[in-house]
C-alpha cells in the first residue's frame, strides 16, 4: 500500500492490537505504524516527526480517496 504513495514500508511484529483487535472477526484489519525516536511507543518520551505523521496518514488517507472516486 504504501509504495503506491511514494513511501517506504517494511513488516513489523508487535503485539499491539488496539480497535483492530476488537473488530478483526467482523472485517479484515491492519495497523499502520510510523517511526518514533529510537523505537519508544506508549511512553511519554516516544516522539514522532510532523513529517513522519503527516508522511503516516497520507498512505490511509489516499486509499479511502481512491475508494470514493471508484
Amino acid at each position: 500500500m504504501c509504495a503506491g504513495f511514494g513511501l517506504k514500508s517494511r513488516r513489523v511484529r508487535t503485539v499491539a492490537g488496539h480497535d483492530s483487535t476488537d473488530v478483526k472477526d467482523v472485517t479484515p484489519t491492519e495497523m499502520l505504524f510510523v517511526p518514533s525516536r529510537d523505537g519508544i511507543s506508549h511512553n511519554e518520551r516516544e516522539f514522532t516527526t510532523d513529517d513522519d505523521m503527516v508522511a503516516g496518514s497520507s498512505a490511509p488517507t489516499g486509499v479511502l480517496e481512491r475508494l470514493c472516486a471508484a
